[in-house]
């Protein structure tokens, strides 16, 4: 029966190990992936990983249904590089490729990145005792194996002093340990070498995810400094929106009052005008009472030129006492004089009309121009009105929205302040206890490096007196002997090869004579 599993295909996923070594193995219930997830369907991230989530995404689905993953992480679940919608799910098909976030991301091809692939057979147990991950700043391999060689060799066991001789081993049939174990040291060394090289690799990735923390954190300051500001301006803008309605309310005011100024003075001309031509019209009146005085003054003087006239005809006639001749002429003269200063009044009478006449003309054309300009004045205060309105609501709405924003600027500016450089202080204490950490991790290297070079040093040297030892067992004499250490060339418990003459002391090592 086949089963399915992500295999990790990128250095970062193979550092991690879980039930099934580095890959995941996809079973009926649900896969977890995340930095605090346990149960049954669990593969634990290492906890200082910060980059990955507690509860990163999950992998559901099965062979007939086909696999879908759900994403719940903060920095984001990617299937064939295309990002699963936050809260969302995704098809996960075979062959595709689900990488989890950038842990470096300075280094975006450093990621932990896993392949699905259907494999035959059924799925394997899990180890019994898988181990818990762990902070990869603090894992640690195991060293290698006591050196070989150091295991107590026959030639080591007790022997009677007197007993000189071993039985020699045929050349054919003897092993060679100095080449197997020059082969385990190198390969004991370079799996340190790189174990090493790993570690260093993961705490660098540490302490760059820590430096990555501090920028965030440092981005956020600005941020909030950047919201700051916009407040600032906010209120500013409030405060200048504010200004400008009171000038546009006070322009408004004194454009309503310019307009009802003017108003008032062409109202108050109007009034003159009619007025004046209430009085040109009174004057006419009277110079029209005035003409038909003159009309009948006029009759009269018909009236007067008739009685001449018949006085004239009674003049032929012999005059009368009472129709005196010089009186009668007197009279004439008078009406005569008369009839011309009335006949001049006249002239000037209608000389005047026909002027207070085109004033009145003049006048009428005034009022209506003065109605006209009235008219404008009136809808120029209703706009100015109506502006100056609408200025005092909105002033009114930037006051309130004013007082809202002071009303939340002070505390929270300065809580969000507070909280952003307590997370700068406390990015900065994580990226120096990184630093250090780092330092410590680089130091144990360094140090497990030279007990490496010291544990290689000293399989050379057994690595050498095992050839001298094997070259005592092709000499084809009996191969070492048990001295006392006397004569000066070396001490109890040592042993000399019969053959070259080499001395080595309980632990095989050649002794410098």
């Amino acid at each position: 029966m086949p089963h399915f599993r992500l295999v990790a295909t990128s250095p970062r996923a193979r550092s991690i190990t879980g039930p099934h070594g580095c890959d995941i193995v996809l079973g009926t219930e649900e896969t977890r992936i995340g930095r605090g997830v346990s149960g049954p369907g669990a593969f634990l991230i290492p906890k200082d990983w910060v980059q990955i989530s507690t509860r990163h995404c999950r992998v559901t689905g099965d062979e007939r249904k086909g696999f879908k993953v759900f994403d719940s992480s903060t920095n984001g679940t990617f299937v064939d590089n295309v990002r699963v919608p936050k809260q969302g799910t995704a098809d996960l098909p075979v062959g595709g490729k689900l990488r989890l976030s950038v842990l470096d991301p300075r280094n975006p091809q450093d990621v932990i990145e896993y392949r699905l692939e259907r494999l035959d057979g059924p799925a394997p147990e899990p180890a019994s005792a898988a181990p818990a991950a762990k902070s990869a700043s603090k894992q640690k391999r195991p060293a290698p194996d006591a050196t070989p060689g150091t295991a107590e060799p026959a030639a080591k066991r007790p022997i009677a002093e007197k007993e000189a001789n071993v039985a020699p081993v045929p050349p054919r049939r003897a092993p060679s340990p100095a080449k197997t174990t020059s082969r385990q040291e190198e390969a004991a060394a370079k799996k340190a070498e790189e174990d090493r090289a790993l570690d260093l690799a993961v705490v660098q990735a540490q302490l760059l995810a820590a430096q990555g923390q501090v920028r965030a954190l440092e981005g956020e300051l600005a941020a909030a400094v950047a919201e700051r500001e916009a407040r600032d301006a906010a209120v500013m803008a409030e405060r200048e929106a504010r200004e400008a309605a009171v000038v546009a309310e006070r322009e408004a005011r004194e454009a309503a009052v310019l307009a009802e100024r003017e108003a008032r003075d062409a109202a108050a001309a109007a009034e003159r005008e009619a007025r004046d031509a209430a009085a040109i019209a009174e004057r006419e009146a009277r110079d029209a009472a005035a003409a038909g005085w003159l009309k009948e003054v006029e009759g009269r003087l018909a009236e007067r030129e008739a009685e001449v006239a018949k006085l004239r005809a009674d003049l032929a006639a012999p005059p009368a006492p009472e129709n005196d001749p010089k009186r009668l002429r007197a009279e004439l003269e008078e009406l005569g004089k008369a009839k011309a200063a009335l006949a001049e009044r006249l002239e000037a009478r209608e000389r005047e009309l026909e002027r207070k006449r085109g004033r009145m003309a003049e006048l009428e054309a005034r009022v209506g121009d003065l109605i006209g300009k009235v008219e404008n004045a009136e809808k120029e205060v209703a706009e100015a009105q109506k502006g100056a309105q609408v200025a005092v609501s909105q002033a009114a709405e930037a006051t309130r929205v004013a007082h809202e924003m002071r009303a939340r600027s002070a505390a929270d500016i300065e809580a969000e302040r507070r909280r952003a450089r307590d997370e700068v202080e406390r990015a900065r204490a994580e990226a120096e206890k990184a630093k250090k950490d780092a330092a410590e991790a680089v130091e144990a290297a360094a140090q497990e490096q030279a007990a490496q070079q010291v544990r290689l040093q000293q399989a050379q040297l057994e690595a050498e007196a095992c050839q001298q030892y094997v070259l005592a067992l092709q000499c084809g004499v009996s191969s070492l002997e048990v001295r006392s250490g006397v004569g000066g060339w070396g001490t109890k418990g040592d042993m000399l090869c019969l053959g070259c003459f080499a001395i080595f002391d309980c632990a095989l090592k050649p002794r410098a004579l």
